[in-house]
């Protein structure tokens, strides 16, 4: 079976296989064969056709229903390639298992990464939740789910050959999805709508019973960095913190370079080009299996100020994984056609987001606002510049990386009497670390007037967000922000969704929040949004603007947004490496503390009142910046003239190609 769709989205295909259901045989073995095609390392997906850049992305998962289940394989196209094409290529892969063509040892690899990732998930309270409500959703014996990796360690190559000949053969169902209108689109009258009635003081029979049910209250855990965290200096410029991991016998380590695509626009390019390296000992896929035999994976990423490097496993691999990971970086060879094949990839990907309404809206536009045609987002290398990039420039970033200064931060078991000295005899960083390049800053823009900001897209809906610049981090504003959130603009309770959405029937969606910065010397930002069609949105923004300057008081349901935000706080732990990491966000923002213990301590005695005097100080009598997405055939433009002076950005303006 075959079917196309249309949009006006980027293209990718889907190839599907039905299965059995959950309580047989087939589903070990299903999910078995889904690890050994992809497995994000070393799946015959990843390494033939990720990793040598055959397409742009590819990837296959398993779904396990009671009745039946489902292997998926999924793939998007290079530039030049056909979605035809895309499929064959997924299908040889099958035809790879169906003959036998992959490493003995990759069953029990991909068996112990499937442990490695449950052992991960068992760490949070939703992932223990998760397999028990998968246990009853499926009906499968609760010791059907505890045994089911031991179970499948069983499996024989013979058997998964066997497995795959027999149910992969001429019967699957494929989805194109390809850019463009479907002419086949069958139009229905608009339906009259009633308007509904609020009754916000009224209670369900369900409600009173549910509300009936008693349940004591859980007391808060905050965390006190100074104690949950041991930082200490290695040496000047290289510092050392540790969490200890409570949990398992699995271990994270990450080098935290405070610098990023900001300093150097080379880095983030040459951070996409490393996966693709081998270096003088290991060819790139050879890299790929060691580190999945080991258990371990590796990873480097960046954003416009941080590097991470990354290696993540088992904590009895720790050394050994060590001694490769710092391998890599220090003898990764340059590879000219991996750089072609990554840079055609960048370009396809550039051309791909162009295409996403989110990207375009959320991103570009969003960063348009905030900085005007040059940000961070825009601050990227022309399609000449990374033609002329050198494959020996980009490894050299790579190799210079360790001569930084950074930070590293390591999670485990072993203490830091034990890790350190592992790490001072193999991590090959310099006496002297050299400082980061210079840092580009891009300065955000005054909201001084109301403007609006639209760009034309091919699509049914019109979505707007209006911006307003706030004043730069205050942890003062973080408490009633939260209350803000739960009470007016967050979920489907609050009063921006029932108003606009539920009472009026103007928009599918609508929300609104005073937005935290990441960094203390960036700003809050008031936002909202209204995802609505395009002969309701002047409309919908009348009845927005109408709430965000007038706040509607509803003590019942103040109360229990305020007491929601409590019990979220009462009910959160945060643990393991995200004590870390929490510690991160707030030292990023000129912290040393939970901030949660504020928002609590305020909720306590908070009143509607108090909500109001914050309303009228940061959100009330703003100027917007409108931003705009939607088909300009459909759009009223002297509606838009009535918000503010129209400014209409091409696609190739905001996102700088």
């Amino acid at each position: 079976v075959v079917k196309d769709v249309f949009g006006p989205q980027q293209e990718y295909v889907y190839v599907g296989f039905r299965h059995a259901g959950a309580n047989t045989r087939d589903r070990l073995l299903l999910e078995l064969l889904g690890s050994i095609l992809y497995n994000g390392k070393a799946g015959l997906l990843d390494l033939n056709l990720n990793q040598k850049q055959k397409v742009l992305n590819s990837s296959t998962y398993s779904i396990v229903r009671e009745d039946f289940g489902a292997l998926l394989l999924y793939g998007m196209p290079r530039q030049g390639q056909t979605l035809e094409q895309v499929r064959e290529l997924l299908l040889g892969q099958i035809e790879s298992v169906k003959k036998g063509e992959f490493d003995d040892w990759l069953i029990e690899a991909a068996v112990k990464n499937m442990k490695l990732d449950r052992i991960k998930s068992y760490e949070r309270n939703r992932g223990r939740a998760d397999r028990f409500v998968e246990s009853f959703v499926l009906g499968m014996p609760w010791k059907s789910i505890v045994t089911e990796l031991d179970d499948m360690e069983k499996i024989t190559k013979d058997e998964l050959v066997q497995f795959a000949n027999k149910h992969y053969k001429n019967n699957f169902v494929v989805i194109n999805k390809r850019t463009g209108e479907d002419k086949e689109v069958h139009k229905v009258e608009k339906p009259s709508i009633t308007p509904v009635v609020m009754n916000r003081d009224s209670q369900s029979v369900f409600l009173r019973q549910f509300e009936a049910f008693e349940s004591d209250r859980i007391e808060p855990v905050f965390v006190d960095y100074k104690s949950a965290i041991n930082t200490q200096p290695i040496r000047d410029g290289l510092e050392f913190n540790y969490v200890k991991n409570e949990f398992n016998e699995l271990f994270e380590l990450y080098y935290i370079f405070d610098m990023g695509s900001d300093n150097s626009r080379e880095m983030a390019i040459a951070v996409k080009y490393l996966p693709y390296l081998g270096t003088d000992k290991y060819s790139a896929e050879e890299l790929q299996k060691e580190f999945f035999k080991k258990g371990l994976s590796f990873d480097v990423s960046t954003s416009k100020d941080q590097v991470y490097v990354t290696l993540t496993g088992l904590e009895e691999s720790f050394e050994e994984g060590l001694q490769l990971f710092e391998h890599v970086l220090a003898n990764v060879q340059p590879d000219a056609q991996a750089l072609n094949d990554l840079i055609d990839g960048i370009l396809k990907e550039r051309m791909d987001a162009k295409l996403q309404k989110s990207n375009i809206l959320n991103v570009a536009l969003v960063n348009y606002a905030k900085y005007g045609p040059k940000s961070s987002f825009t601050n990227i290398l022309s399609t000449q510049e990374l033609r002329a990039l050198s494959p020996e420039k980009l490894t050299g970033i790579i190799n210079e990386l360790n001569s930084y200064r950074h930070r590293i931060f390591y999670y485990g078991k072993n203490a830091p009497a034990r890790v350190l000295p592992v790490l001072e005899k193999h991590h090959a960083a310099p006496a002297q670390l050299k400082d980061y390049p210079q840092v580009k800053n891009f300065p955000e823009l005054e909201t001084a007037d109301n403007k609006v900001f639209f760009a034309n897209y091919e699509m049914v809906q019109t979505e707007m967000v209006l911006m307003s610049k706030s004043e730069t981090y205050n942890k003062n504003l973080i408490p009633y922000a939260s209350l803000f959130s739960e009470y007016f603009g967050g979920g489907l309770s609050s009063i921006v969704f029932q108003e606009i959405r539920e009472q009026k029937a103007l928009a599918y969606s609508a929300y609104a929040y005073l937005s935290s910065p990441r960094l203390k010397n960036e700003s809050h930002y008031v936002i909202a949004y209204i995802g609505t069609q395009a002969d309701k949105l002047h409309d919908a923004v009348n009845a927005m603007q109408e709430l965000m300057n007038n706040m509607p008081e509803v003590e019942n349901q103040f109360n229990s947004s305020r007491e929601a935000t409590m019990k979220q706080i009462e009910s959160e732990r945060i643990t393991g490496s995200s004590v870390f990491w929490s510690y991160e966000t707030a030292r990023r923002r000129g912290l040393d503390y939970d901030i949660r213990k504020d928002i609590y301590n305020t909720m306590k005695t908070a009143s509607i009142a108090d909500l109001r005097q914050f309303f009228d100080a940061q959100i009330k009598g703003r100027n917007y910046n409108y931003l705009v997405l939607g088909k300009k055939a459909n759009m009223d433009m002297k509606a838009l003239e009535k918000l503010g002076k129209v400014e209409e950005v091409s696609l190739e303006k905001i996102f700088n190609y």
